[in-house]
């Protein structure tokens, strides 16, 4: 994984983007991007002071490519697929400000994947195939996908989005009515108990679930947390690169170099990741503010911790991707369906009760990573940034609470993998 963005605003220049790979496949064989806040222009900006090979080691980028922004473009042009948690701006603003503009996909002739699954020195010169235009699919919860489409009804954003079925992209992808509940086979509000492969191009396979992320003034509304499971099976009769990208952490934060191992490599691990979520933590004196939404989130919460404490217990779960909006003086009033330290407390020891070990460290070994942090617009007191204030009241609860989890705030520009 790489992180384009892990911010949740307000700085438009650090918003939710991830780009996902399996360990044991190349960039070029296709590339997930998770959220659509952060994207191709925070890439380029990343590619301005990372140096390349540590974001993307073995991609070979082609010799008229050689600035920032067509770097940028060339590794979009992997991009297989978007998976969107919810249609705020800071998780999809990238997504839409790209379509019409998506990189041309870089294509390649079955000679030429011959060649480089059989590790030959190249492939001939007379079989390089033009570049064409891309048509990306977008996956999410009948709610998010509701919410996207009205972007691009030509007020906000041209019409370049087109509805089709899960089994029409599975296959051609060719345009078609708007989907039912029951096309969505496993993708939607409604909690569907079985893993989905998410493209035919990627390993992937997905289980979504609804989160509660406050209210409107039509009601309350939803993000999804998805756990993203890495299955090969799935790709049995593709054929696997022998020259997979090697295995390596780069992130600015050494301590990262262990905590983060066993991310997303091997066959059937997976890892969970929140879009925006809140909790039903409440402090003492502020029980009373809105009780209803807080036992709303706390069911939908308990549904996924089961799922999370049984992957966990299989040995499955190599991670958990939550939120943490606001450091812990944030009052419930004002939290706009997010989470504060205390509110990801309540949740692990949620996720600590399902596990059932009798251990005073239940959670053992268990990575969480910190994302969404908004930043300070002015100075803190304690003369700390947002995302140092956040680790350290995390690191002080889990000193309290003895769970065993390990917290990672990260960042832009940090890779995550094997």
């Amino acid at each position: 994984m790489v992180v384009l963005g892990s911010g949740g605003g307000p700085l438009e220049t650090d918003c939710s983007g991830y780009l996902l790979k399996p360990a044991s496949s190349r960039w070029e064989d296709g590339i997930l991007a998770l959220e659509g806040g952060s994207g191709i222009g925070a890439l380029t900006n990343l590619l301005k002071t990372h140096p390349v090979e540590e974001l993307f080691p073995n991609v070979n980028f082609p010799e008229t490519h050689n600035s920032p922004i067509l770097k940028a473009a060339y590794i979009f042009s992997f991009l297989t697929c978007y998976l969107i948690t919810h249609a705020h701006l800071d998780h999809a603003v990238s997504l839409i400000l790209l379509s019409g503009s998506v990189p041309c996909k870089q294509r390649r002739t079955s000679r030429q994947m011959f060649n480089e699954h059989s590790n030959a020195s190249e492939a001939t010169a007379d079989e390089t195939v033009p570049p064409v235009p891309a048509r990306i699919p977008v996956y999410a919860t009948q709610e998010t996908l509701d919410n996207l489409a009205a972007a691009y009804g030509g007020g906000l954003w041209p019409e370049l989005g087109a509805w089709a079925t899960p089994e029409e992209l599975m296959q051609s992808g060719r345009r078609k009515r708007r989907r039912t509940q029951d096309e969505l086979n496993g993708v939607g509000p409604k909690f569907y108990p079985k893993h989905t492969h998410l493209n035919a191009h990627l390993p992937i396979s997905t289980l979504v679930f609804p989160v509660a992320h406050g209210h409107t003034s039509q009601g309350p509304y939803s993000s999804s947390a998805t756990f993203i499971r890495h299955d090969p099976s799935l790709m049995a009769s593709r054929p696997v690169s022998r020259r997979a990208s090697q295995s390596a952490i780069s992130t600015p934060q050494e301590d990262m170099d262990t905590e983060t191992n066993g991310l997303f490599g091997t066959a059937g691990r997976e890892f969970l990741f929140f879009g925006d979520v809140e909790s039903e933590w409440r402090a003492d004196h502020e029980a009373e503010v809105d009780r209803d939404g807080a036992a709303a989130a706390g069911a939908y919460n308990r549904a996924i911790w089961e799922q999370a404490a049984m992957s966990f217990g299989e040995g499955r779960l190599a991670g958990i991707f939550l939120e943490c909006s606001y450091d812990s003086t944030r009052p419930a009033t004002i939290m706009f369906g997010h989470l504060s330290p205390p509110g990801i407390m309540h949740e692990l020891r949620t996720l600590a009760s399902f596990v059932g070990k009798e251990s005073s460290r239940p959670l053992e070994g268990l990575k969480i990573f910190i994302t969404h942090v908004k930043e300070f617009l002015v100075p803190h007191r304690s003369g700390v940034s947002a995302r140092e204030l956040i680790k350290i009241e995390l690191d002080a609860l889990e000193a309290e609470n003895q769970l065993g989890v390990t917290f990672n705030v990260i960042s832009p520009g940090d890779r995550l993998c094997e």
